[in-house]
Protein backbone atom coordinates (compact mmCIF):
# COMPACT_ATOMS: atom_id res chain seq x y z
CA UNK A 1 0.00 0.00 0.00
CA UNK A 2 1.24 3.40 -0.67
CA UNK A 3 1.22 6.08 1.65
CA UNK A 4 2.18 8.63 -0.58
CA UNK A 5 -0.27 11.68 -0.24
CA UNK A 6 -2.51 9.97 2.61
CA UNK A 7 -1.43 10.84 5.95
CA UNK A 8 -1.78 7.95 8.45
CA UNK A 9 -0.86 7.31 12.33
CA UNK A 10 -0.86 3.41 11.84
CA UNK A 11 1.64 2.80 8.86
CA UNK A 12 5.45 3.43 8.55
CA UNK A 13 4.76 7.20 7.56
CA UNK A 14 3.86 9.14 4.65
CA UNK A 15 4.28 12.73 2.51
CA UNK A 16 2.66 14.88 0.05
CA UNK A 17 3.51 14.34 -3.06
CA UNK A 18 4.89 17.83 -3.20
CA UNK A 19 6.72 19.53 -1.13
CA UNK A 20 9.21 22.16 -1.06
CA UNK A 21 10.98 25.42 -0.55
CA UNK A 22 11.86 28.38 -2.93
CA UNK A 23 13.75 31.28 -1.44
CA UNK A 24 15.56 34.30 -2.66
CA UNK A 25 18.67 36.16 -0.95
CA UNK A 26 20.42 39.72 -1.52
CA UNK A 27 23.19 41.08 -0.03
CA UNK A 28 24.66 43.88 -0.11
CA UNK A 29 27.91 44.73 2.11
CA UNK A 30 26.59 43.78 5.59
CA UNK A 31 23.27 43.65 4.51
CA UNK A 32 21.56 40.53 4.01
CA UNK A 33 17.61 39.38 3.48
CA UNK A 34 16.48 36.17 2.33
CA UNK A 35 12.36 35.87 1.76
CA UNK A 36 11.36 31.80 1.27
CA UNK A 37 8.19 30.09 0.40
CA UNK A 38 7.42 26.84 1.32
CA UNK A 39 4.77 24.93 -0.13
CA UNK A 40 3.18 22.02 1.59
CA UNK A 41 1.11 19.79 -1.78
CA UNK A 42 -2.33 17.88 -1.33
CA UNK A 43 -3.16 15.37 0.54
CA UNK A 44 -5.86 13.12 2.22
CA UNK A 45 -6.63 13.47 5.77
CA UNK A 46 -6.06 10.86 8.20
CA UNK A 47 -8.42 7.74 7.21
CA UNK A 48 -7.44 5.48 10.43
CA UNK A 49 -8.47 7.90 12.84
CA UNK A 50 -12.24 8.42 11.38
CA UNK A 51 -12.79 7.66 7.56
CA UNK A 52 -13.54 10.78 5.84
CA UNK A 53 -13.07 12.99 2.33
CA UNK A 54 -11.35 15.90 3.99
CA UNK A 55 -8.11 17.08 1.84
CA UNK A 56 -5.46 19.33 3.45
CA UNK A 57 -1.88 20.82 2.00
CA UNK A 58 -1.85 22.67 -0.98
CA UNK A 59 -0.44 25.93 0.78
CA UNK A 60 2.66 28.38 1.20
CA UNK A 61 4.48 29.60 4.26
CA UNK A 62 6.18 32.58 3.68
CA UNK A 63 9.33 33.72 5.62
CA UNK A 64 11.27 36.48 5.21
CA UNK A 65 14.85 37.46 7.25
CA UNK A 66 17.09 40.05 7.44
CA UNK A 67 21.06 39.93 8.73
CA UNK A 68 23.46 43.04 9.01
CA UNK A 69 27.31 42.12 10.15
CA UNK A 70 27.89 44.96 12.54
CA UNK A 71 31.46 43.55 12.45
CA UNK A 72 32.02 43.86 8.64
CA UNK A 73 30.59 47.74 8.74
CA UNK A 74 32.19 48.62 12.13
CA UNK A 75 35.02 46.51 13.41
CA UNK A 76 36.81 45.16 10.33
CA UNK A 77 40.22 44.97 12.31
CA UNK A 78 38.85 44.29 15.43
CA UNK A 79 39.80 40.62 16.22
CA UNK A 80 37.50 40.72 19.14
CA UNK A 81 34.27 41.82 17.18
CA UNK A 82 34.65 40.74 13.68
CA UNK A 83 31.90 38.32 13.63
CA UNK A 84 29.50 40.32 15.49
CA UNK A 85 25.50 40.39 13.58
CA UNK A 86 21.69 41.62 14.14
CA UNK A 87 19.55 39.16 12.61
CA UNK A 88 15.70 40.01 12.92
CA UNK A 89 13.08 37.49 11.04
CA UNK A 90 9.27 36.48 10.36
CA UNK A 91 8.38 32.83 10.23
CA UNK A 92 4.96 32.65 8.64
CA UNK A 93 5.14 36.25 7.73
CA UNK A 94 1.46 35.88 6.34
CA UNK A 95 0.29 34.39 9.62
CA UNK A 96 -1.37 30.97 8.66
CA UNK A 97 -2.96 29.15 10.59
CA UNK A 98 -2.93 25.17 10.37
CA UNK A 99 -5.74 23.32 8.74
CA UNK A 100 -8.67 21.49 10.57
CA UNK A 101 -7.86 17.86 10.52
CA UNK A 102 -9.44 14.46 11.85
CA UNK A 103 -6.44 13.75 13.99
CA UNK A 104 -5.59 15.90 17.20
CA UNK A 105 -7.44 19.15 15.62
CA UNK A 106 -4.72 19.70 12.76
CA UNK A 107 -2.09 18.07 11.27
CA UNK A 108 1.09 18.29 13.80
CA UNK A 109 3.33 16.54 11.06
CA UNK A 110 2.86 19.20 8.54
CA UNK A 111 1.13 22.45 10.46
CA UNK A 112 2.59 24.79 13.44
CA UNK A 113 0.45 25.73 15.70
CA UNK A 114 2.77 28.95 16.79
CA UNK A 115 1.23 30.96 13.75
CA UNK A 116 3.44 34.33 12.83
CA UNK A 117 6.43 33.65 15.03
CA UNK A 118 9.20 37.48 15.31
CA UNK A 119 12.41 36.51 16.36
CA UNK A 120 15.58 38.76 17.30
CA UNK A 121 19.25 37.39 17.40
CA UNK A 122 22.63 38.71 17.96
CA UNK A 123 25.34 36.97 18.55
CA UNK A 124 29.13 36.35 17.32
CA UNK A 125 30.54 34.31 15.06
CA UNK A 126 34.44 33.19 14.80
Amino acid sequence: MSYLSQANVSGPGFAPRWKGTAALDWHRGPLSVNIAGRYTGRYKDYQDVQPNSNELGDFWILDLSSRYDIGKALFRNARWSGGTYVAVGVVNVLDRQPQLSYFVPYDVAQGDIRGRFVYLQIGVKP
